[in-house]
């Protein structure tokens, strides 16, 4: 199955400027098969040895309101930032906490079980956005 992956504008240097400054791993809710292609296209062959982690749909969890809010799918997953400190194999050396760990997403229903100060909320992208603000959007908190 094929798709399109649209960027951001700015997102090669916005990656640059991330990977030199943090340390970076991926937390995706999509498939292991979609989430690899999609970043075979945005992260350089380096790049991607600098990625810390990456983790799809199988490490999020199913979302615990179904059948409590009927806006909730029953397929829906959230993410919690406590999953990646927890894990031996990403933080075997604790160096990650709730102090300097955030979940960057697009998605305040998947993130709405985190403390707020460890969650961004980006604008989601609507292929359009021309100025370099746009690329940030508006950053929010949940």
């Amino acid at each position: 199955e094929k798709f399109i992956v649209y960027l951001r504008p700015y997102c090669k240097d916005f990656i640059k400027f991330c990977l030199k400054n943090f340390d970076i791993g991926i937390f995706s809710s999509t498939t292991y098969k979609n989430v690899t292609s999609i970043i075979d296209y945005i992260f350089t062959k380096e790049q991607k040895t600098e990625l810390k982690f990456i983790w799809c749909r199988d490490r999020t969890k199913l979302d615990p309101d179904y059948n409590i809010n009927d806006k909730i799918k029953k397929y829906a997953t959230i993410k919690l930032v406590q999953d990646v400190l927890d894990c031996p194999v990403i933080n075997e050396d604790r160096l990650y906490t709730m102090n300097n760990t955030v979940l960057v997403d697009d998605s305040k229903e998947k993130t709405r079980f985190n403390d707020q100060k460890n969650i961004i909320i980006v604008k989601k992208f609507d292929e359009k956005p021309l100025r370099f603000q746009d690329f940030f959007g508006q950053w929010q908190r949940p």
